[in-house]
Order: C-alpha cells, then structure tokens, then sequence
C-alpha cells in the first residue's frame, strides 16, 4: 500500500508540473463559459442569419438549451482530449527511461498502472465538476427557474465514460511503443465507438452509447441508464486488466 500511495503522489505531482494541468481543464472551463452565453444569445444569433421575422418563430431560449450545450460538448471534443492527453501515461515514461527507475524499486506493475489511472481520474473528475459548477453558476445568473440535478445527473453519466476512455488510453499506452502511435490508435477507437454507436441496441445497452445517454439526460429526458454504466464499469476493468497484463510482458 505505502508503495502505491508512494506511486499515486508521483502521478499527482506529475500532473501540477506538466501541461497536462492546463489542457483538459482549458477546455472544459472554455465550454462551462461559452454554452450559457451561446444558449442565451441563440435566438439574436439566428435573426442576424435568418431575419427578424424567422427568429420570432424561434422558441425563447431556457436553462435547458444551456445544459444541451454543455453535454453536447462533452462528448465527443473532451473525451478526444482525454484520449489524446493521456496517451503518454505509459510509453513516454518508457521512452524516457522513467519507467525503469521506478519499476527497478520494489514496485509492482499493476501497482504502476492503477496509480495512473486512479491519480487522471481523480484529475478529470474535479476539473469536470469544476466547470460543471461554473456552468451551473453562469447559467443560473442568465435563466429563470434552473434545476441543477439534470446537469450534475449528465455530468456523472458522461465522467463513467470518460474512466471507461482513460482505461482505453491507458491500455495503448501500455502496448504501443510511441506516445504518437497511442494517440493515433486513441482517435481511431473514438471514431470505431461513434459508428458503433449509430446501431440503436448497442447505443441503449452498452458503454458506446453512454456519452449520448448523457446528453439525454441533460437534455431532460428519461433514461435508462444501468446497462451501459454497468457494461463500463466492466469494459473498464477488463481494459485496466489488459494494460497491466501488456506492461507486463513488454521489455523496459
């Protein structure tokens, strides 16, 4: 335990002195501010393109449209920016030759891996409900009548994906020998997932179609969520599993 708590420090430490630190939350607080102000000012924006007349045909702009904005940019702008921000974890610390210092100490690989993916976790989740918050906050200053729980409810349904896309991450990191072939597998996987998730029982019942299950919910629709969190959770350990396993067996 002291070794991966000792391991988990690197990883936090790590996180505060590289660009990392900046990247993800960058993002995901320049979507918290601009989704109320493009909710808000939807309805002008159209009647410079459309005309007067056609914008008053529009429906009046609500929170709704503001919690829309911010689950549609979530997926899939921030989750391509996990993929690609993490696809060094593993093989830029073996390119570098970190790797070996660390795994040469009574340290176990799994040990190495689950401290990776507990320490971006923990990262990804307090930027997200960061700029959740902001979201929530700016919103509730331009709209009447706010609820809040449908926001935080696609918050928490769309952060299940995103472990579920840090574990893909962490697995080609784990295999491929450059950060830049991780990233490019990492892309790949994205646009794999998307299309799979077009096919409607899949998209309802698995991990694929979680990021839109989200936006449902955002959206302030009923939603049935336990397969696909429950088949993440599992796609997740099974990928955590292979990262390990791959590690494992590659040379350092």
């Amino acid at each position: 335990m002291s070794a991966f708590l000792a391991l988990l420090g690197k990883e936090f430490r790590e996180i505060v002195s590289t660009w990392r630190l900046w990247v993800l939350p960058g993002f995901l607080l320049f979507n918290a501010l601009t989704g109320p102000l493009s909710a808000r000012l939807n309805k002008q924006l159209m009647a410079s393109v459309l005309g007067p007349e056609a914008a008053r045909a529009l429906p009046e702009p609500t929170f709704w449209d503001s919690w829309a904005q911010w689950t549609k940019n979530l997926s899939p702008t921030v989750l391509l920016v996990i993929l690609v921000t993490m696809a060094g974890l593993v093989c830029g610390e073996v390119a570098q030759g970190t790797a070996v210092l660390v795994l040469t100490k009574p340290v176990s690989r799994t040990a190495f891996v689950l401290a990776k993916f507990v320490a971006n976790l923990v990262f990804i989740t307090v930027a997200t409900a960061i700029s959740t918050a902001v979201t929530w906050a700016l919103t509730a200053a331009l709209f009447d009548g706010v609820q809040a729980a449908p926001l935080w409810r696609a918050t928490a349904l769309w952060l299940v994906a995103a472990a579920c896309y840090l574990t893909v991450a962490l697995l080609l990191s784990s295999a491929l020998p450059s950060t830049l072939g991780a990233a490019g597998a990492s892309l790949g996987v994205l646009i794999v997932v998307s299309l799979l998730g077009l096919w409607g029982p899949l998209a309802r019942n698995s991990v694929v179609g979680l990021p839109g299950i989200a936006s449902q919910a955002g959206a302030g629709e009923a939603v049935h969520a336990l397969w696909p969190v429950a088949t993440s959770v599992l796609v997740s350990a099974v990928l955590l599993a292979l990262a390990v396993r791959s590690l494992t067996r590659r040379e350092i």
